[in-house]
């Protein structure tokens, strides 16, 4: 094979100088060749650039003709002393560096020290700056979660009031009843224990809100016409929201039956108002609308059930809604306003509610008009009447059955005793776990029903019975708690389809409740599920 002429080397070395520069001048990271100064041992001491490439100068913000003939101190002058003789064992053929750098200027570069051939270094610059978009997003996403933690602390605080809150109202609530009941029809006294018994119920309904505050699941679903919860959420809007914002309330002739949680209903209400509120800096107009919602077919063409609509509306400037921002509705970082990060919480809160419900929300908006949520929830449909048993047609339900019940509170564990006694029971009134073995070991009398407090010091109801079913076989059980059953569900306490009762109860409640869970005896495999 002939050897190379001096024209083909020449053609060749030209060649692969033109493909090493189009791939230097290509690469997005930053890149420059240095070459080594020395001392007279021969140790590098300094560098001092060769070429940088276009991304180079991009990065660092300074030209090529600025930068080739200084040193490399002078192009990084925030590099650390020590660094250099790391670089110097770089250039003698020792292993690749890899280097963080915080620029003056404030940003943040990967450097890569390699050594192409010996008294080389070659530097690849790679900008690892957090891109000024992304920065905003995260102070947004980091505001949202203090929200979020301060939110849910509150809530916190709030159920541990709210449940304590539970304990004084039932005897208020209890004897106020039991009061009612023993008192003569046309007695002057009925009507101030009335307003006693109502003033309790109210209560009661107000810290089932607190219990509701902050949690992700529902409570108890409740038949309820949707124009009285708007209707007495009323004066707690206007206390609400700004004296320059009119509230106006729009109803249907008819009433309008939903199946819901009433606690958490309220508060997509509260969130809607607040967010129209922002929305009228200047005053305006609330408008809150119960109705039937018109028809609307799904995706395949068929009508849904009945929905009954309730809707939010401000008077405030309004915005253009499209299909995008529309879809976003639940997104935690959406609003239509413009406010503050974190914002949309409410909204987005609002959104996991009402589909938990099986319901849905939608936005209209448009410049000048304000701005409008709507809510869509199945119409409740009450199941048929049954026929009253004869055997009750003249009161509560009652028995004879032996009933242990078991309640850390005095007063609580006093009340429901007098309540169940009126009903015929024989009751056993226990404090703790010790009381309950005491009774449930007396081989002389059978306990027909163990009615518990789910959490109490020491033993919890569901752990309690379970040992006191070893010692009364047949032993039904009812649980009582003043959080709703679906969040003691929730953590684990209870099995699903356990018979219980949340206080504060009415004297019909747990006369109902008590009798249904004795009868359960009568049902195959029920009895012992707890």
């Amino acid at each position: 094979m002939p050897a190379p002429t001096l024209v083909a080397l020449e053609a060749a070395l030209q060649d692969s100088e033109t493909r090493y520069r189009s791939l230097v001048d290509r690469l997005l990271d930053g890149f420059t060749l240095c070459d080594a100064s020395c001392d007279p041992d021969g140790q590098p001491i300094d560098f001092r650039v060769v070429e940088v490439n276009p991304a180079f100068e991009r990065i660092t913000g300074l030209s090529a003709e600025a930068l080739v003939g200084r040193t490399l101190r002078e192009a990084f002058p925030e590099l650390a002393s020590d660094w250099s003789e790391e670089l110097g064992l770089v250039a003698l053929g020792g292993e690749p560096l890899q280097l963080a750098y915080h620029s003056s200027l404030g940003k943040r570069l990967d450097l890569t020290a390699y050594s192409p051939r010996r008294l080389q270094l070659a530097v690849l610059v790679r900008d690892v700056t957090e891109p000024k978009r992304a920065k905003e997003e995260r102070a947004k996403l980091e505001q949202q979660l203090r929200h979020s933690q301060r939110m849910e602390a509150v809530g916190r605080l709030a159920a541990g009031v709210a449940h304590d809150f539970n304990n004084l109202l039932s005897p208020i609530l209890a004897y106020s009843e039991l009061l009612i009941m023993e008192l003569a029809l046309g007695d002057p006294r009925h009507e101030e224990l009335e307003q006693i018994r109502h003033a309790a119920v109210r209560a009661r309904d107000l810290t089932r809100q607190l219990l509701s505050f902050g949690r992700k699941q529902l409570g108890e679903l409740t038949p309820v016409d949707l124009r009285e919860v708007v209707h007495g959420l009323e004066k707690l809007l206007r206390r609400t929201v700004r004296e320059d914002v009119r509230i106006e309330l729009r109803q249907a002739a008819e009433a309008q039956p939903v199946r819901v949680d009433v606690g958490q209903i309220e508060q997509v209400i509260m969130h809607l108002a607040v967010n129209a509120q922002e929305a009228m800096p200047g005053g305006g107009l609330l408008v809150l609308e119960v109705r039937e919602a018109p028809p609307r077919p799904d995706a395949d063409g068929t009508h849904p059930g009945r929905q009954i609509l309730l809707s939010v509306g401000d008077t405030g400037a309004g915005a253009e809604v499209d299909a995008e921002t529309a879809g976003q509705l639940c997104d935690p970082l959406f609003t239509a306003k413009e406010k503050e990060a974190g914002a949309g919480l409410g909204i987005s809160a609002a959104c996991a509610i009402v589909h938990a419900h099986g319901g849905a929300i939608s936005i209209r908006s448009l410049p000048g008009k304000g701005t409008t949520y709507e809510i869509c929830l199945p119409r409740h449909v009450p199941p048929a009447e049954q026929p009253a048993n004869p055997g009750e047609a003249s009161g509560l339900p009652r028995g004879a059955e032996t009933i242990l019940v078991v309640e850390d509170d005095e007063a609580v564990r006093a009340t429901t005793h007098r309540m169940l006694e009126r009903q015929g029971y024989r009751v056993i009134a226990a404090q703790g776990e010790d009381d309950c073995f005491e009774a449930a070991r007396d081989r002389s009398r059978r306990i027909d029903l163990l009615l518990t407090d789910v959490v109490m010091p020491g033993i919890h109801g569901k752990a309690l019975y379970d040992q006191l079913a070893a010692l009364q076989p047949g032993l039904q059980v009812l649980y009582m708690s003043g959080h709703s059953q679906s969040i003691i569900a929730h953590h684990g306490v209870l099995e699903p389809g356990a018979c219980f009762i949340q206080k504060p109860f009415s004297v019909a409640s747990l006369a109902g409740k008590v009798r249904e869970a004795l009868d359960r005896s009568l049902e195959s495999g029920v009895g012992s599920q707890g």
